[in-house]
């Protein structure tokens, strides 16, 4: 763990370091008087120019101060940032569409949103470490937090995300389903009120089996099913010998259950995807060139017409950036995987 971390500071340093130059290296040198160079400031002047620079350093250390991170982020706290950079990175991709601008990855987004926040190298940096520990920290109790890690190491496409706020909106659309069969003359009110108390109460067998085949064919529905009697089993098996048994299954690790199939299934069907880029992605960071992407597809699919590469770059790259970000690679190759 600390090795991963130690490395990761590396790699944020090294890009606020870039980040940084750039923008010294693009700002224009300040205009002079000749001779300024060799002015004396007399000592008032000079005594504004001491305190200023005093106010102006207590004023940075307040401010670095209130802008730490804490040593561990809360799920809540992670969750907090994860929504915020999702949201910047939307609007950094409507910018690039309109402009004509080359994409970044998810990751490049997460170290410029947290720049454009702080500033301060310093801060970058540790704020960038405590979202990667968070992210370590909480993976496994959230999958929320687990796509975003996946993201970041572009190990799945950044719409997949909604994808899974589809399937839990969809899981409870149809449980309402259920509960309005039952009780059709219920009103929206009283439906709404049932369906959180069923939420709070737990699922029987006949309701999450319905969601479950529903949503899946039958071989992935009872690959599921599996999963479901194995978290029931497990829940049920932590209670005390003399409790009474319950079949029910709480509505939230029913959830959980499902947005986690859901991710396996996209990674597996993603996996030659992934080990595709990788191989070509020497440096590891989610960017292929035009001559990188060939070799992708390549990998996919020997046969493969250049015709029909040629086509392929110049829907994913028409401007002929010369950088292909994974995510974007993924609706584009998708049929290359199913055929």
């Amino acid at each position: 763990m600390q090795e991963d971390v130690r490395a990761a500071r590396v790699e944020i340093e090294s890009f606020v370091t870039s980040q940084q130059n750039t923008l010294i290296t693009d700002s224009s040198p300040m205009k002079q008087s000749p001779g300024s160079h060799l002015a004396t400031p007399n000592a008032s002047a000079k005594g504004r120019r001491l305190g200023s620079i005093s106010k102006s350093r207590q004023v940075d250390s307040e401010c670095r101060a209130e802008s730490q991170p804490p040593k561990t982020l809360t799920l809540k706290q992670l969750r907090s940032f994860i929504e915020e950079i999702y949201a910047s990175k939307e609007r950094y991709d409507d910018k690039c569409k309109q402009s004509n601008m080359p994409y970044e990855t998810m990751e490049q987004h997460m170290y410029t949103y947290l720049n454009q926040r702080y500033g301060l190298k310093e801060l970058v940096v540790e704020w960038a470490t405590a979202i990667v520990n968070g992210v370590k920290k909480h993976a496994a109790s959230a999958n929320d937090v687990v796509v975003f890690g996946r993201i970041l190491r572009n190990e799945i496409e950044e719409e997949f995300r909604f994808v899974q706020m589809k399937l839990r909106e969809t899981a409870e659309e149809l449980l309402l389903q259920q509960l309005k069969g039952r009780h059709p003359l219920k009103s929206d009110v009283e439906l709404g009120r049932l369906l959180e108390k069923k939420k709070e109460k737990g699922l029987r067998e006949e309701e999450w089996t319905y969601i479950v085949e529903y949503l899946y064919n039958a071989d992935d529905a009872a690959s599921l099913s599996s999963v479901v009697r194995k978290q029931l089993f497990l829940s049920h098996s932590s209670r005390p010998s003399g409790a009474k048994s319950d079949p029910l299954i709480p509505y939230d690790d029913f959830v959980v259950v499902l947005l986690n199939f859901q991710l396996a299934n996209h990674q597996r069907f993603l996996e030659p995807l992934v080990s595709a880029f990788k191989s070509v992605d020497t440096d590891r960071n989610g960017i292929v060139d035009g001559a990188e992407f060939r070799r992708v597809v390549l990998c996919l699919r020997e046969d493969a017409l250049e015709e029909d590469i040629n086509q392929l770059l110049r829907q994913i790259d028409p401007l002929g950036s010369q950088v292909i970000v994974f995510s974007r690679c993924v609706p584009v190759l998708a049929n290359l995987l199913t055929e």
